[in-house]
């Protein structure tokens, strides 16, 4: 069996995954495997693409998948932050509203993932979740954002099962 949020081979008769954490229903065959490369290999970097991983406030997430989305949420802001630029004229005022909106819509799930990447570093520190929101209001002071995401990247997360899952660097 395959994780779907990873792509890690999890074992027969395991209730979670080893590498995320996520649970054995979240799991499937992968029949097109080929005995050279696992399909596990394959699969992880795709998985990075799955809307499920970055808007699960569920599980853990392992140091080198949070830098990696992290580096992909911050090249996307990029997107909605030049559309606001091209609709505002020299003043600041906005010239296409429809345009704004939609800015305003991919920032909000932008930082809807984004706060779902530090919740799941906190369940793999072995945290509460609830101290994203607190996080959250102390990013607004300047340098507080990019300290908080340099912490959370850096430091290890517990080794071996904890109240939200497995280990998710078991095996890697």
């Amino acid at each position: 069996m395959f994780c779907r949020n990873c792509g890690y081979l999890v074992p027969d008769g395991c209730e979670y995954c080893p590498k995320c954490g996520c649970r054995a229903s979240d799991l499937f065959d992968d029949l097109n495997a080929s005995p050279d490369r696992p399909a596990a290999e394959k699969f992880s970097y795709f998985s990075l693409l799955s809307p499920r991983g970055w808007f699960s406030f569920r599980g853990r997430l392992s140091r080198k998948s949070y830098w990696i989305r992290l580096i992909m949420l911050t090249l996307l802001f990029m997107a909605p932050a030049y559309t606001i630029y091209l609709c505002t004229d020299d003043q600041g005022n906005i010239r296409s509203v429809s345009a704004s909106v939609l800015a305003l819509a991919m920032i909000a799930a932008l930082v809807t993932a984004h706060l779902s990447l530090w919740t799941r570093r906190l369940h793999d520190l072995n945290l509460p979740g609830w101290l994203t929101a607190i996080l959250f209001l102390l990013s607004f002071i300047p340098m507080a954002f990019q300290i908080i995401c340099l912490i959370l990247g850096c430091l290890p997360g517990r080794s071996g099962r904890n109240a939200y899952g497995q280990d998710p660097s078991a095996g890697s």
